[in-house]
């Protein structure tokens, strides 16, 4: 897969696999190819796995990688019904907004799917 985008995922993340399974759905081209990082081996990383805790990461064809909100825009970008979306993404990242929202997502993403609702919930907003 030399022309596919690898998107490397929190694999233990129940969010994050629903996530996944709809880009799989919708990358009828074969440009994405996920690995979980909690699977793979240190040497195959991009980045540490620290680092993978707190965001995804995508590492292009020629070997750019992408960070957090910046990786979903070049997902996005790969699968046609999203270059829509994926423009708007761009646009708030150009604002300096898009990677803050991704980082509230990303810090809060065990809460967001129901079959991990209150267990590893790091959730840092207190329920009202």
């Amino acid at each position: 897969m030399s022309h596919a985008l690898t998107i490397y995922f929190d694999g233990d993340c129940g969010f994050c696999n629903s996530v996944k399974s709809m880009f799989e759905r919708l990358d009828f081209l074969r440009l994405l190819n996920f690995v979980s990082f909690r699977l793979a081996k240190s040497d195959d990383l991009p980045v540490s796995r620290e680092d993978l805790e707190t965001a995804m990461y995508a590492v292009s064809p020629s070997g750019v990688t992408y960070r957090g909100m910046e990786a979903a825009a070049s997902m996005m970008k790969r699968i046609p019904v999203l270059i829509l979306p994926a423009l708007f993404i761009i646009a708030l990242n150009r604002i300096g907004v898009g990677q803050r929202l991704y980082d509230m997502i990303s810090e809060n993403r065990y809460c967001f799917y129901p079959g991990f609702a209150g267990k590893n919930c790091k959730s840092k907003v207190s329920a009202k």
